[in-house]
């Protein structure tokens, strides 16, 4: 009993030194964060919201940034607005969530006031939805001069909610909406005003969900469908690229690609030229007819003719799932990225400062052997498709070198030493997986075993696992549909034609874990 108190005490001891020590970011060298909205604050001055609490201010158009506000860092910020006085987040997040479970009568925003540095919390009802079941992207907010507008849409028909308040969040009116009982999904609304606004929302009339636009011009006591711009559920991005311009004119690009011109709020649209762009998921626009769109690669287009000539200004170079961007002026814009990218012209497109760009990799799998040799897999768009590459760092992660890439749609990578690394290619030319081997750290590559007889699919799911035995490295690799293996360092492989169970274990050794007895020389009997 003795023994086990003073083991106990002595792991307490290594956790508090572990926890007392904390975390330190490695990489990158500066703070990167999931960027969610970007907005103008009035001159020269904007914000930039995102996960983690993140609250960013320029004053000098983008070019510097400061944190506003950080200490509630458990919340995920997912969509924020500016009233010229206070700026208005909504949360969204795991403690988010558990909060609205607890209290499913009301929701709540965060206001923060950049002249006294305070941030409050604003709640606001739920009017029946179960707030702590809904997806935080099927809540929106929209601020304007007069009002803000907090939209809470139902992940299925039934109870669709669109809430009103004329004075700071201080009260609530839930305000008419179009057939309530049918709308639900990923849904936009867009207010100029108290009373001017449009409405993007899942319809599931005739039992086919299909997307329709709406608009109102009296705070959402009448309101407008807009047939031309129906479309299937299943083929829009998560917020319509739509934007006001002025008090009367507005923007909006369709599924199609051609951007729709209004300069009556909603009562007629003129149908533009579609911007050179593969998926534009953010629009802005000047009241001169100067604007950007903005695509899902990171891609940027510039008109000067309100849509009806584009040119693109800036290539594709990422794969971004959110996009958005903010003008100050007619040539100065500021683009952010849900990956955490940020970048300014100040010029109209002809010159840029990226921000957070050149040194930021996107880390997928990552896999340290000691204190300084790892390996990482990092997603990129090329050439519109999205492509993977690995990355090895020899001094804790600091810094990461390409290795040779190996061009396919998606790559797997496993290393099973400081040295040696397997790879499987599932995008091949005739449908066919390459498995590759590199002996060197990644600098060259051999093929281990080109599949057509194993049974592997292109476009399969694939758990790799290996380790090194006895200085012969072991690895299987299961698909959907076939699992195989190698003792002997690839040089031969096998189909495992049944279900492996450990001997010590009996566990099976399929899944999403490999079990490491099997690997490290245990052996493994076979059940049918």
């Amino acid at each position: 009993m003795r023994k086990a108190i003073v083991v106990v005490v002595g792991m307490l001891a290594v956790w508090v030194q572990i926890s007392a020590q904390g975390w330190k970011q490695i990489y990158p060298a500066y703070e990167a964060e999931n960027y969610t909205s970007i907005f103008n604050g009035g001159g020269d001055t904007l914000y930039i919201t995102g996960m983690n609490f993140t609250l960013l201010r320029s004053v000098d158009k983008g070019a510097h940034w400061e944190k506003m506000y950080r200490t509630l860092d458990t919340y995920d910020i997912v969509r924020a607005g500016y009233d010229g006085k206070r700026v208005y987040m909504l949360p969204g997040g795991e403690r988010f969530r558990e909060e609205l479970m607890q209290d499913t009568t009301q929701g709540f925003l965060f206001a923060y006031d950049p002249a006294t540095n305070d941030t409050t919390r604003i709640s606001f009802p739920s009017f029946g939805q179960n707030l702590g079941e809904t997806n935080p992207t099927t809540c929106d907010l929209s601020v304007t001069r007069d009002a803000i507008f907090v939209l809470q849409a139902p992940t299925n028909p039934g109870n669709f909610v669109l809430l009103r308040s004329l004075d700071g969040g201080a009260s609530w009116t839930r305000i008419p909406t179009p057939a309530p009982e049918r709308l639900w999904g990923n849904s936009t609304i867009r207010f100029r005003d108290a009373n001017h606004g449009f409405l993007w929302a899942v319809d599931s009339a005739a039992g086919s969900p299909t997307f329709v636009l709406y608009s109102t011009k009296d705070g959402g006591a009448h309101w407008v469908k807009h047939p031309e711009f129906r479309h299937r559920y299943s083929m829009v991005p998560i917020e319509l690229p739509l934007c006001w311009i002025d008090d009367s004119s507005a923007a909006v690009i369709d599924i199609a690609g051609f951007m729709y011109l209004t300069k009556d709020a909603g009562d007629t649209w003129q149908r533009k030229s579609s911007p050179p762009i593969s998926l534009l998921v953010s629009l802005v626009l000047h009241p001169n007819g100067t604007g950007y769109g903005i695509g899902k690669g990171f891609d940027v287009v510039r008109t000067t003719d309100f849509g009806a000539t584009w040119v693109k200004i800036r290539d594709p170079f990422i794969f971004a799932t959110e996009a958005k961007g903010a003008m100050i002026g007619d040539s100065c814009l500021v683009a952010i990225s849900s990956k955490g990218y940020r970048i300014q012209t100040l010029d109209g497109g002809v010159s840029w400062n990226d921000q957070q760009i050149t040194d930021l990799l996107l880390i997928g799998r990552l896999l340290f052997f000691d204190r300084n040799v790892g390996y990482c897999s990092s997603m990129y768009n090329l050439d519109g498709g999205l492509h993977s590459a690995f990355y090895r760092s020899s001094n804790s992660g600091a810094a990461w070198t390409p290795l040779e890439a190996l061009r396919g749609r998606y790559l797997y990578m496993m290393p099973v030493s400081a040295n040696v690394i397997y790879a499987i290619n599932t995008y091949m030319e005739h449908g066919d997986s390459l498995i590759m081997k590199s002996t060197d750290g990644g600098r060259s590559w051999e093929l281990s075993l080109k599949d057509t007889l194993m049974g592997f699919r292109p476009n399969g799911n694939f758990t790799f696992d290996g380790r090194m035995n006895r200085g012969t490295d072991t690895v299987f690799i299961k698909s959907d549909s076939a699992l195989v293996r190698t003792y002997d360092s690839g040089r031969h492989w096998e189909v495992v034609p049944s279900l492996p169970t450990c001997s010590r274990s009996g566990r099976s050794i399929l899944g999403r874990w490999i079990c490491v007895h099997a690997l490290s020389g245990g052996r493994c009997r076979t059940r049918n």
